[in-house]
C-alpha cells in the first residue's frame, strides 16, 4: 500500500473511457474478470490487474486502487503493480503517491530498466528539483549496469541542465557502447562546438 497521506482527496477522475457505450463496455469486462477469479488454473494476479485497468479506464480510482492492492497482495514482487499504481496516481493528480509508486517499482524489481525510466519520466514532468533527477539516474545507471537507453536519457538530460562537459562524458560513454552509431558521433561533435564558442 502507499502511505495514507499521499492518498488522493477525491477519487474520482475523468477516464478514457467516457461514453455510455464504451462504460458500458468496461463494467462488462470487469463483471467478465470477476467471474472467472476463481476457475481453476487462471492467473489471478493478472486478472486483479485486469480489472483495476478497466476501472482505471472509466475513472474509478477507488476501486482501480483496491484491485491494484489485490494484485500486490498476489504477488508482491511484481513491479508491474506499482508501475500501473503510478499512472493512476498521476491520473488522480495525486503526485505524492504517484512518486511513491514509482519509486517502489524500482525496488521491488531494479532489474528492469522501464521501472527506472517511469520515475525518472514522472520527475522530469513534474519538473523535479535537479538533486531528486541526479539521484534517480544515479540508481538507474547502477542498477542497470549503465544501460544505454537509460545513459542516452541522462546525457540529454545534462545538456538541457547546461552541463555540457558532463552530457559529452555520457555520450562518450553510449558511443563505446553503440561504435557504429552515427547520430552518437555527431551529437558529441554538436556538443563539442558549443563549448569551443
Amino acid at each position: 500500500t502507499l502511505s495514507r497521506e499521499s492518498l488522493p482527496a477525491s477519487w474520482e477522475f475523468e477516464g478514457l473511457y467516457n461514453t455510455p457505450e464504451l462504460i458500458a463496455t468496461a463494467q462488462k469486462n470487469i463483471e467478465t474478470l470477476k467471474g472467472k477469479i476463481d476457475d481453476e488454473g487462471v492467473d489471478v494476479y493478472d486478472i486483479y490487474l485486469s480489472i483495476a485497468q478497466q476501472y482505471a479506464l472509466i475513472g474509478k480510482g477507488e476501486e482501480a486502487y483496491d484491485y491494484l492492492l489485490r494484485a500486490g497482495k498476489q504477488e508482491p514482487g511484481n513491479s508491474l503493480t506499482f508501475q500501473t499504481m503510478g499512472n493512476l496516481m498521476e491520473s488522480l493528480k495525486a503526485y505524492p503517491a504517484a512518486e511513491e509508486a514509482y519509486k517502489q517499482a524500482t525496488i521491488v524489481q531494479p532489474q528492469i530498466l522501464q521501472n527506472h525510466l517511469a520515475l525518472i519520466g514522472f520527475y522530469l514532468g513534474q519538473k523535479a528539483d535537479a538533486v531528486k533527477i541526479e539521484s534517480a539516474f544515479a540508481f538507474a545507471l547502477e542498477k542497470s549496469g549503465r544501460a544505454t537507453n537509460v545513459l542516452k536519457e541522462y546525457a540529454q538530460w545534462l545538456e538541457g541542465q547546461k552541463d555540457i562537459v558532463k552530457a559529452i562524458t555520457i555520450w562518450e560513454e553510449v558511443l563505446k557502447q553503440v561504435p557504429e552509431d552515427r547520430a552518437v558521433k555527431d551529437k558529441i561533435n554538436q556538443l563539442k562546438r558549443k563549448i569551443i564558442k
